[in-house]
């Protein structure tokens, strides 16, 4: 409540209602463990819970509506498989403006029915993104990041060149009082996006951590202009 609610969901409080599972996530521990068959036990129950708050959410909340899936790090995990099993190729899919899936690397032919975002005002399409400090990779790029992709959550397209900080909106500080905008450059490095380093003295080369805060104002208004797109699609129908 008093970090991933405050600083990743708000971003969406502007256009949307705000519904977010609390499940039995998997401890950090679980991803650097060699028992693979436990790993995907906790992994499994996790999504279980992730699974059943959303069919409580359907029944209860939803009423028809639209929706956004949105979702960050092990979220992303579980936010894919939940995209695959209730919208891709299904009723539903005609219900999804679009799928925020950040922080974790999956390929983009994991979704059969649903694209990969290419512009800023397309609907019924899912994007990602994973952030680091220009001219870093991570060591474990060629395996964990093996045939991800990334889109440019300034732009919201996959063009590769650099994009001057002049065109970023502004991100939100962990303060949750503070925006800075036009302060980062940005680009797609093959599978993840690079920018430049918000902090200046903080080494930390992986922002992993800020993947929603760092484009905090971008996203909050790529939002409104997915879900006015998608109400306009379907008046015009």
């Amino acid at each position: 409540d008093t970090y991933v609610i405050k600083n990743q969901a708000t971003v969406f409080y502007a256009s949307c209602k705000v519904y977010a599972p609390r499940y039995r996530q998997m401890s950090l521990g679980g991803f650097y463990t060699d028992d693979l068959a436990s790993e995907q036990k906790a992994l499994d129950l996790a999504y279980e819970d992730v699974r059943a708050a959303f069919q409580y959410y359907l029944t209860h909340f939803n009423q028809g509506r639209p929706m956004i899936i949105a979702a960050h790090s092990q979220g992303t995990y579980h936010g894919i498989r939940l995209v695959k099993e209730f919208f891709d190729g299904q009723p539903l899919q005609v219900k999804l403006v679009a799928a925020y899936l950040a922080g974790w690397p999956w390929p983009e032919n994991t979704l059969s029915s649903i694209p990969i975002c290419e512009s800023p005002d397309q609907t019924g399409c899912a994007m990602a993104w994973a952030t680091y400090v220009k001219g870093a990779f991570p060591k474990n790029y060629d395996t964990f990041y093996q045939n991800s992709f990334s889109i440019n959550p300034i732009t919201w397209t996959r063009d590769t060149m650099e994009v001057s900080a002049e065109a970023h909106q502004g991100f939100l500080m962990g303060n949750f009082e503070e925006i800075r905008r036009k302060n980062l450059s940005s680009q797609i490095a093959g599978r993840i996006l690079w920018v430049d380093n918000p902090f200046k003295v903080n080494p930390r080369r992986n922002l992993h951590i800020g993947d929603y805060n760092l484009f905090w104002v971008d996203i909050r208004k790529n939002v409104a202009l997915r879900v006015e797109r998608y109400l306009a699609e379907q008046e015009g129908r």
